[in-house]
């Protein structure tokens, strides 16, 4: 983390992709698609924003995309579509390919950290309208002055 060049903004990452080359960036955002190869696993991320502990926001906003390369394998069933991850890498500088039917220029980043985060848990669902239960199981109800 002392090594991170915080002062580096995505926008102007991927504007400017090979002025940054050589320079370590903390990224985060949302797993595209996970591509093993031969000898390294390339992950296609699309941007989001992070927090102060690195976690990417749970948002919908985005500034673009950027690839992820790892030099080791990594399992696309782990690393799957839709799971956040952040990545502390260096910058190695672009890459030209199809996105749809445009030609999309992504920032390649070298990963030398990956953090995968946990999917949010859903909030508990209680059985009841009332947290512990109706208000008719209290003691005393329905005479609240019946001796126990």
């Amino acid at each position: 983390m002392g090594q991170v060049d915080r002062d580096v903004a995505f926008s102007a990452l991927v504007s400017r992709p090979d002025e940054f080359r050589g320079k370590i960036v903390l990224l985060g955002g949302t797993i595209v698609q996970t591509v093993p190869k031969p000898k390294e696993t390339e992950i296609e991320v699309v941007q989001k924003q992070i927090s102060s502990s690195g976690e990417p926001s749970l948002t919908d906003q985005s500034e673009g995309r950027y690839l992820v390369v790892v030099g080791r394998f990594l399992d696309p069933a782990i690393y799957k579509s839709g799971r956040d991850i952040t990545v502390a890498g260096e910058v190695q500088g672009s890459e030209l390919r199809r996105l749809g039917e445009i030609d999309y220029r992504y920032p390649v980043i070298s990963a030398q950290e990956l953090h995968l985060w946990r999917r949010p848990l859903p909030p508990p669902a209680y059985p009841y309208p009332f947290r512990y239960g109706y208000p008719y199981y209290w003691r005393g109800w329905p005479y609240p002055g019946y001796p126990y």
